[in-house]
């Protein structure tokens, strides 16, 4: 028995070795040195990395796993040094480099990435002449494999004067180690620059807000919004301590968007972004801590995509009742969103799509921001009518303790429930979230509304809104350079663009997106015998008739002042 055993153990030790010995390292630390360098219209990084090996190691360049093809074009050089041979691997973004006689491999590259060639993809990386934000994939080396996990050392060096930096990684941002494979650094984030940042606590944990851009809505009023939102929201999910968290506020052209990763999330905005475009989504990507994508656990064969309207859309409307409560949104323009969302399910192509055709779309990959949007809107409507049903049986209750039920139950069960279980939690609530889960999401039904359900806060009417009618189409004339499809006795007809005009962009074009903006006009860019000019308009279309709400003189108990709660005081400092 004993002998055997030995026998079992020499196998194990051997498979180890063979193992290591394909990977090529030794299992000792990778380490990082990344030196930023501005220049005239970016932040180059000059990245150095060592590690010891055994024999060839495959590395592949930085890849972009939010979608920017080819991210290793702007690796603009990558060299061994110390004896470390580099060698072309079998695609274009690999290399197979060679240890040295010590069996170290050194290696040095520059990543040098354009701002005005990635300016149309909100996730690229994103870099000016005083600051760069990065996701682990897009500024580190894949060593092996994809999940293979190194020990890792990373170390910011030769910092411009004044440069601050963050890490989602670390509290600690200038060095730090962690474990993790190439998989793992997907969604982390480094980043820093001659930015503004600020500095406070709430209870025991540190929050670092970092504004990487220059924006219509002042600094202040963004480092205070960030200070509300975080004492309210974790006021509500009773989550007062953390080792550290950060917010960063990064320039984007037209883009309203963010992304939550594990101790931080990002924020892309246009210059000309609203306050309340700006703390809509903040309270939206902040309350993603709490409200993530893995909530709601899909049974075998389903796609996460069957929740969206709660991850998503539910957790739309709750940052907005935080923004509300916390004094950043009135009740006028709460009520506003709430008829926005009415007026984009009836604007929406895909306005009866049932489940079944959105999974399908997305397997024809014909899944367009429209048909994202529109579980965003689905879902923000039923957590509308949840709060007045459960508001009606009880004042002192909201849709917001339904969503912190949910929570604690998930943090209970590993960080999920099931389907069944988030039913059987709003039932307890007096809802029958499954019937209204079946019919709008599933079958793809309308959203009906019950008068006297709303009549103590809000009356409810018909109006005729305008319809979104560009005029003209927007994507062949991105696709050909080219103003095309200008339609006649059109608003873009009307403000006077004719077609084969020299296309340069539109702005407030995207209707779908978050960047949209009612009240702003579509403004079109082209040129003409060399110059640029500019056409301003309402892309209004033929009318279309919609349920509106609106406020009673009375305000009921939609609103703060009429729930009787204590809320949390705000961070100092």
């Amino acid at each position: 028995m004993r002998i055997q055993r030995v026998k079992i153990l020499l196998f194990l030790l051997s498979v180890a070795i063979l193992s290591a010995t394909a990977r090529g390292t030794t299992g000792q630390p990778v380490i990082y040195r990344i030196k930023p360098v501005p220049a005239a219209d970016r932040t180059n990084l000059e990245i150095s990395v060592e590690f010891k090996a055994i024999e060839p190691v495959a590395v592949k360049l930085p890849t972009d796993y939010f979608g920017t093809p080819r991210l290793h074009r702007f690796v603009s050089s990558f060299e061994g040094e110390s004896g470390t041979v580099v060698k072309m691997g079998e695609a274009e973004d690999s290399r197979l480099v060679h240890p040295n006689k010590s069996g170290l491999i050194r290696l040095r590259y520059v990543l040098s990435y354009d701002p005005k060639i990635l300016e149309n993809n909100t996730y690229s990386p994103n870099v000016s002449a005083r600051h760069f934000h990065l996701a682990g994939c897009q500024w580190a080396l894949q060593i092996g494999g994809f999940e293979e996990k190194h020990l890792l050392r990373i170390e910011f060096t030769d910092l411009p004067k004044g440069w601050q930096i963050y890490s989602s990684l670390s509290s600690h941002p200038l060095k730090f180690e962690v474990t993790a494979s190439f998989q793992d650094l997907i969604t982390t984030a480094i980043g820093g620059g001659d930015i503004a940042f600020r500095l406070f606590k709430y209870q025991d944990g540190p929050v670092s807000v970092f504004i990487g851009g220059e924006f219509e809505v002042p600094d202040r009023e963004i480092f205070e919004a960030a200070r509300k939102i975080v004492a309210l929201q974790r006021s509500y999910f009773n989550d007062q301590h953390t080792d550290f968290y950060d917010i960063v506020i990064l320039p984007k052209r037209e883009n309203v968007a963010g992304v939550r990763f594990e101790n931080m999330f990002i924020s892309f905005f246009k210059q000309d972004v609203t306050r309340q475009q700006l703390y809509l989504l903040m309270a939206h990507e902040m309350s993603h801590n709490w409200l993530t994508a893995e909530i709601i656990k899909p049974e075998e064969g389903q796609d996460s995509l069957r929740y969206a309207w709660f991850y998503e859309g539910v957790n739309d409307y709750f940052a907005r009742k935080i923004l509300l409560e916390g004094g950043l949104l009135s009740p006028q323009k709460f009520i506003e969103l709430v008829n926005r969302d009415i007026i984009n399910i009836a604007e929406n192509p895909h306005r009866a799509t049932d489940y079944d055709d959105l999974i399908e779309a997305t397997k024809n990959r014909k899944y367009d921001q429209a048909f994202n949007k529109l579980s965003y809107y689905r879902g923000a409507l039923m957590a509308f009518i949840w709060d007045a049903r459960i508001r009606r049986s009880d004042r002192e209750l909201s849709v917001g303790d339904l969503i912190r039920k949910i929570y604690k139950t998930a943090s209970e069960n590993g960080g999920s429930i099931s389907e069944k279980t988030l039913f059987e939690l709003a039932g307890d609530f007096g809802l029958d979230a499954g019937e209204d889960f079946e019919k709008h999401i599933l079958r793809g039904e309308p959203i009906d509304f019950d008068a006297d359900l709303f009549s103590r806060d809000y009356k409810i009417e018909k109006k005729s809104v305008p319809s979104f009618q560009p005029g003209f189409s927007i994507g062949d004339s991105y696709r050909n350079k080219k103003i095309t499809g200008v339609e006649k006795d059109q608003p873009a007809y009307r403000a006077g663009l004719r077609n084969g005009m020299n296309f340069i962009e539109a702005r407030n074009a995207n209707r779908f997106g978050n960047a949209w903006t009612a009240d702003r006009p579509l403004t079109v860019i082209v040129e003409i015998d060399g110059k640029e000019r500019r056409f301003a308009y309402f892309p209004h279309g033929k009318p279309i008739e919609v349920l509106q709400f609106r406020l009673n003189e009375k305000i009921g108990s939609f609103y703060p002042g009429a729930r009787r709660r204590t809320r949390p005081a705000l961070p100092s400092g």
